[in-house]
């Protein structure tokens, strides 16, 4: 295991992308050709304009996960890239890392502009699908999990919008909506013995 930082640009918009992979058994040779970043708009533009059109960059490598996420968070901090309009990161590292996204306005709307420019066809978001799936199913298998400090703040602000009314997890409309995403999904189970939902073609 090796784990690394990395610099990502896409360049039909000019926007940069800093991250870090630490995951167990990650290796720098993974880099854009099993491992595309977490960043769901990272996957977004690749989905739209091709994994080509990045170009990806392995910056430092580390013998410790913790090396390679308190470099990525310094990085982070130095170039301000959560309030940046260049920067495709929705956070500064570190205890800021699933925090609300708190770009500026204008930078919201480029950001926004860049990835919805186009209508996505029924093509494109099968295919989006299918890359979500493939990256669930090679997290399980690697048995990668979200750091607790991760899992405990996601859980926290969930009650917090819980109490304040925000959102309701027992009702019924939600009940309602939640039984018609799983219509026409069977459970696919995973070497660990956990499972995901699928539908039948995206398990093909």
């Amino acid at each position: 295991m090796k784990s690394y930082t990395y610099h990502l640009y896409h360049k039909p918009s000019g926007l940069h992308y800093y991250g870090a992979s630490y995951r167990k058994g990650c290796s720098p040779n993974d880099l854009w050709d099993t491992y595309f970043s977490s960043s769901p708009i990272v996957h977004e533009l690749i989905a739209q304009h091709g994994k080509d059109s990045f170009v990806a960059t392995v910056r430092k490598t580390f013998d410790s996960p913790g090396g390679a996420v308190l470099w990525e968070s310094r990085f982070l901090q130095k170039v301000n890239a959560q309030h940046s309009d260049t920067w495709i990161n929705r956070h500064n590292g570190c205890d800021n890392f699933i925090g609300p996204h708190s770009h500026t306005e204008q930078s919201k709307q480029q950001i926004r502009s860049k990835i919805t420019g186009t209508k996505r066809s029924e093509e494109t978001k099968a295919k989006m699908r299918k890359a979500a799936l493939r990256r669930e199913h090679q997290r399980r298998e690697s048995s990668w999990q979200y750091p607790k400090d991760a899992r405990r703040r996601a859980v926290k602000t969930r009650n917090e919008r819980i109490a304040a009314g925000d959102i309701n997890p027992y009702s019924e409309d939600r009940n309602k909506k939640m039984a018609a995403s799983k219509r026409g999904t069977k459970r696919h189970y995973l070497p660990d013995g956990s499972f995901v939902m699928v539908r039948p073609q995206a398990d093909q």
